[in-house]
């Protein structure tokens, strides 16, 4: 999740401030219905094996196990447990994973392990597979995607589905801008958290990114860091799929809605069938 994945684990954000991740980065994101949305999709797209049988509404989730791909600190994988869904969490960040395992490790059918989604393999065979929070942004080369999507074919089970939620280049693409978030004070576990942001837009090799420079103000001291995403086309998403055997059913401009603009949407869900 990083612009240099062996680092991740060093950043401020999924480290010292790990506990506070969600407040901090998803609190104007409503956890719960992102999941009713997820799980809406999981459902009307899942096919067991080689029997063309679409899932009706109200079919048990308790047969469909699973991965989450960038887990975080487990509160998204914590509530499709809760809907009766088996849900094995990874990430890369060993912090995370650890209070991922305290906050919720002992739910039943609910697991977290380290590990990274471009080469883990301890646990096949899933049924479906997601990554949100627009993971694969971190991923800036090519051949890290196509890792990813070679790897899946590995993780699920045949014509398993797999959903991505990833950030859209194409509202801004081409353009460079710096623009300097107005500062916040989030309070999360008791503790006041000050949180600068400046974010800065460039085109590097045909390719179009995002810098976020962090600052954080903490009872502990000053903070500081930047993470760089890349923005990507749909196409630059499907083409490694694609190369990898899977197959395009949806695209939409967020989780909770149908349609995709390709000229105004800032995000994008990908969902796929897996060879």
């Amino acid at each position: 999740m990083n612009q240099h994945p062996q680092t991740i684990p060093d950043l401020i954000l999924f480290n010292q401030l790990a506990e506070h991740y969600v407040r901090l980065e998803g609190r104007l994101r409503n956890i719960a219905a992102d999941m009713e949305s997820l799980d809406q999709l999981i459902r009307a797209h899942y096919k067991t094996g080689a029997v063309n049988h679409t899932t009706r509404p109200g079919d048990s989730r308790s047969d469909i196990d699973l991965i989450d791909l960038g887990c975080g600190t487990g509160e998204q994988a914590a509530v499709l447990n809760h809907m009766g869904y088996a849900v094995h969490g990874i990430d890369i960040s060993p912090r995370m994973i650890a209070l991922a395992g305290q906050r919720f490790g002992r739910h039943p059918r609910l697991s977290f392990q380290l590990g990274d989604f471009r080469s883990y393999q301890q646990a096949r065979g899933f049924a479906a597979g997601y990554s949100l929070f627009g993971c694969l942004n971190y991923l800036h080369q090519d051949t890290d995607l196509a890792a990813v999507f070679q790897n899946a074919t590995a993780l699920l089970k045949r014509s398993g589905i797999l959903i991505l939620e990833v950030w859209h280049r194409r509202p801004y693409s081409g353009l460079g801008y710096t623009y300097q978030a107005p500062a916040v004070v989030l309070e999360s576990s008791g503790e006041s958290i000050r949180r600068r942001r400046r974010v800065e837009r460039s085109v590097r090799n045909g390719r179009d990114f995002i810098q976020i420079h962090y600052e954080y103000e903490t009872r502990t001291g000053h903070l500081r860091e930047m993470h760089t995403f890349r923005l990507f086309d749909c196409e630059e998403i499907t083409r490694p799929a694609q190369a990898a055997g899977f197959t395009l059913l949806d695209v939409r401009g967020s989780l909770g809605e149908s349609g995709f603009d390709r000229k105004r949407s800032g995000g994008m869900v990908l969902v796929l069938r897996a060879p």
